[in-house]
């Protein structure tokens, strides 16, 4: 009697990974399993990381998920959950911390690769993924990406690029103000904006596992 095919693991650790914590592990295996069995998904991510095919960078996202949530006091709705984007970042940060959440946290996170898509699937406009490398990215920067997508934070920024560029500049202008009037004190780019108690759910989350 044949045996059913495995199912080929999309997300493996790079051969240069550092030794990881059972939390790691276990936040691998659930990008891993979740990523392998919904090919929307993994393809978002893939198209992210991928430089050819990147509509928006990653440290767009993270100055969304950072900066523009916490003056502007973002809520995103996608598929009936409210989210308080600022609210939410900060407690998947506290909650796995920054070896396995924070995008640009190459020294301390798992390096690992992100296989792309089968190619002879078709995506949703016809086309197929521009490259059959496996991508190169950190255990953290997949779960945050992945994070950002189902939260709904790249829609939004896609949606709204240039109010989160005017968002930037301002932001840098009152830095370089403040530097040329002599003002060398630690300030915040962006003061948080005042609101009302709020909940951080999300479309899928890797401690329900």
């Amino acid at each position: 009697m044949p045996t059913a095919p495995s199912i080929r693991p999309c997300l493996v650790a790079a051969d240069r990974a550092r030794r990881m914590t059972a939390k790691q592990r276990q936040l691998l295996e659930y990008l891993n399993h979740t990523l392998s069995n919904d090919p929307e998904l993994h393809r978002h991510i893939s198209n992210l990381l991928d430089p050819s095919q990147a509509t928006m960078s990653g440290r767009l996202l993270y100055w969304v998920a950072t900066n523009f949530s916490k003056s502007s006091g973002l809520y995103i709705v996608k598929e009936s959950l409210t989210t308080n984007v600022w609210d939410s970042y900060n407690a998947r940060l506290k909650e796995w911390n920054r070896h396995s959440f924070d995008p640009f946290c190459r020294r301390g996170s798992p390096a690992v690769k992100l296989r792309p898509p089968q190619t002879n699937e078709a995506t949703a406009e016809g086309t197929t993924p521009s490259t059959t490398q496996a991508l190169e990215s950190s255990l953290a920067q997949v779960h945050f990406l992945y994070w950002a997508v189902c939260t709904g934070v790249t829609d939004y920024t896609s949606r709204n690029l240039e109010r989160i560029g005017v968002h930037q500049e301002d932001a840098m202008r009152r830095v370089r103000e403040r530097k040329a009037s002599g003002h060398v004190k630690r300030s915040q780019i962006s003061p948080p904006r005042k609101s009302g108690a709020v909940g951080f759910p999300h479309c899928h989350d890797p401690r329900a596992f």
